[in-house]
């Protein structure tokens, strides 16, 4: 059950008086008072600022139980104290007011328009966050909230007044710190509203330039001074991702193709820049973890292998990249072993006539070292072909004209080898 207080304001200079009601407790109402006293024309909020709120002190005379009684309580104290013919502050009768009264909404407006631009005093801030702050302030806000779910108009109101506006490095910190390591755990209800929210909730296409400003707000590209860049580097490095979260990471990136745009950026960005020694184990170690195959090591399913296949068909190498893949190979001796498998894995094999076109155009022109002539002399002792191999050559062979150099050549074999 609300109570009504009546009170009496007494200046204790000239003890004039003052009466007055309210449901709120007698320091809220003494507050509304000398909040009032800035501003209004009243005779007490005049006397308060004349004489200092430090010489008026008020106390509760009478607490009645309804809104009527108190009425009837506070036109008898005026009229008895005098407190509304010369001596006091009471302007009328009593009996008015807004006790328990709600403002319309014109009225409401009116207030806020006439506030609006008003700039609040520093202790009057400080006050009411300190009120706001109470844990029994913020219970009350919770209960009062809960449930409700703002409009539209309010939700796009707060994101236009907070876009465009910098987060300072203190506001930051103090974000980071209330989320960290306070033990912070989602109940389950919270879980599932949220879970419910994003399945009901319709997503509309982003444009490219949604896209480019989120692309380099996650990438950190967007303003960010080199020394900002030396910062995050230091706070990531020697951080190992642990092996769940590289799975959630690989099973989010699963089935999502790069553009070649971005191919070519991360292409760029990684040129030139050496592996170390760690990085070249780390891969090593991971290529040795697959199943071997018989040429390389590595083994491809048959989806990666066509994707590979269309990826590099009808892709030149240049002339820098073939010199830079024959250097790489230059001095490495294929081991016995893998020369065998890859002869094995070779035979029944037939090539088809495309291929063998483009190795013949591959090999026009070359000339066979003495070495090299060695080494297939060698390979090819004590073997001989087969009626079907030996009848392919003839067929290839006809129609075919050596050159006179090519005559020579083989003469002088024909002679060293009857000679022999």
């Amino acid at each position: 059950m609300t109570t009504v207080h009546v009170y009496v304001i007494t200046n204790i200079i000239n003890g004039k008086e003052y009466v007055g009601k309210t449901i709120k407790t007698i320091p809220k109402r003494w507050a509304v008072h000398v909040c009032a006293a800035r501003s209004k024309d009243t005779a007490l909020a005049r006397a308060i600022r004349k004489h200092g709120i430090e010489n008026f002190v008020i106390e509760s005379v009478w607490k009645a139980p309804t809104e009527a009684e108190a009425l009837a309580t506070e036109i008898a104290l005026i009229e008895a104290l005098g407190t509304n013919s010369g001596f006091g502050y009471n302007m009328t009768a009593g009996g008015e007011g807004w006790s328990g009264m709600k403002a319309s909404a014109s009225h409401r407006a009116s207030i806020a328009a006439a506030l609006r631009g008003k700039p609040l005093a520093p202790e009057r801030i400080a006050r009411i966050t300190e009120v706001r702050r109470t844990p029994e302030s913020r219970a009350k806000s919770s209960a009062i909230m809960h449930g409700k779910q703002p409009p539209a108009t309010a939700i796009t109101n707060s994101i236009a007044a907070r876009k465009g506006k910098p987060l300072s490095i203190s506001h930051k910190a103090k974000i980071a710190v209330s989320l960290k390591g306070d033990g912070r755990i989602m109940s389950a209800r919270v879980k599932a509203a949220l879970a419910k929210a994003r399945v009901e909730r319709v997503y509309s296409p982003l444009s490219p330039a949604h896209k480019a400003k989120l692309r380099a707000a996650r990438l950190g590209i967007d303003n960010v001074s080199v020394e900002g860049r030396a910062r995050v580097a230091a706070a990531h490095r020697g951080k190992i991702v642990s092996v769940e979260t590289r799975e959630k990471q690989a099973a989010a990136r699963r089935g999502k193709t790069l553009s070649p745009e971005a191919r070519a950026k991360i292409s760029t960005a990684q040129k030139g820049k050496p592996k170390s020694p760690e990085t070249r184990e780390r891969m090593r170690a991971a290529q040795q973890s697959r199943t071997v195959h018989p040429w390389t090591g590595r083994q491809h399913s048959e989806e990666t292998r066509k994707k590979m296949s269309m990826a590099q068909s009808g892709i030149a190498k240049s002339p820098e990249h073939r010199a830079a893949m024959s250097a790489a190979q230059k001095g490495k001796t294929v081991p016995p072993e893998i020369l065998a498998k890859r002869s094995a894995s070779l035979t029944g094999q037939k090539r088809t006539a495309e291929t063998r076109a483009n190795i013949s155009a591959s090999k026009k022109g070359h000339t066979v070292s003495n070495e090299a002539r060695r080494k297939i002399g060698e390979a090819n002792r004590g073997r001989s072909h087969t009626d079907e191999a030996r009848a392919k050559m003839s067929a290839a062979r006809l129609g075919t004209t050596r050159s006179e150099e090519t005559r020579a050549k083989m003469r002088e074999a024909w002679q060293r080898r009857r000679q022999k």
